[in-house]
């Protein structure tokens, strides 16, 4: 069975405390995926030749075609002393002193000039988006029976499109690989569990067919793609990183799904 997203409204609420414009999402069609920055302009599409952009990951050419636009592969590294799970929590500051770290590391993985972006959701959303952060703390100075979250265990990323995207549009058919080692070595750094950030939850995640070509796409990835820069909810000091959420809507609905204990609230402050 399908699965498509709803349709988006007209005219939304500001998400990052400004308004911003950005074209109505569609589920009849499998969106067009703007480029992930001004810098891709810089960088022409790799020789090789593959699919159009699939969030199911069509698979490459097995050894493609090196091109001075790949990436080089970094050499296999091994990380011990980390453990699997993260149990430490982190807040706001912290969250962004890690990422401003861990995006220090990205030229060494992907090569100079090419911003990694990756579509978030989960508690960092929460806290990482400034508005929601200061709603979440006006509710609880106003409410004594409110429990806001003001940490969270880590960062939930979809990877599935994130691997898709940089193989259709650079050839780097390991990129995911190589945000593992990153966030290995960020684990290293900050003394966090082996999934500080990762994407667990894409097992669970829907996809969607387009009824026009038949082809398979991730509806939540296009989703927040297409709002453009009102996602955003963080863009590392280089420039080399950028965290998406996904939308208010998909947000929700995900919290409904793997619901905890903390979701109650967050919930409540995504609809007010």
């Amino acid at each position: 069975m399908s699965v498509v997203s709803p349709a988006w409204p007209s005219q939304l609420p500001p998400w990052n405390g400004h308004s911003t414009a950005f074209s109505s999402f569609s589920a009849l069609a499998a969106p067009v995926i703007p480029p992930l920055d001004d810098w891709d302009s810089q960088f022409p599409p790799p020789t090789d030749v593959h699919s159009p952009f699939s969030a199911l990951g069509a698979s490459p050419p097995p050894h493609p075609q090196p091109s001075r636009h790949q990436s080089p592969v970094p050499e296999p590294s091994t990380f011990g002393g980390v453990p699997q799970r993260n149990n430490r929590s982190l807040d706001r500051d912290t969250l962004i002193s890690i990422l401003d770290f861990f995006s220090n590391l990205i030229p060494a993985r992907f090569g100079n000039g090419r911003q990694i972006r990756l579509v978030v959701h989960g508690g960092a959303v929460m806290l990482l988006n400034a508005e929601l952060a200061r709603l979440a703390a006006a509710t609880a100075a106003t409410d004594a029976r409110a429990k806001q979250r003001s940490t969270t265990r880590d960062i939930d990323y979809i990877a599935r499109s994130f691997s898709s995207e940089w193989a259709q549009r650079y050839g780097v058919v390991d990129a995911n690989d190589r945000l593992k080692q990153c966030i290995f070595e960020t684990a290293l750094q900050f003394g966090l569990g082996a999934d500080w950030m990762n994407s667990d939850a894409d097992v669970a995640l829907p996809m969607a067919t387009d009824p026009a070509t038949g082809a398979v796409y991730d509806p939540i990835h296009a989703a927040s793609i297409q709002m453009g820069d009102s996602l955003t909810v963080y863009t590392s000091p280089n420039g080399f990183l950028k965290l998406v959420s996904v939308t208010p809507f998909w947000t929700v609905a995900l919290k409904m799904v793997r619901y905890n204990p903390a979701d109650r609230e967050d919930i409540c402050i995504l609809l007010r």
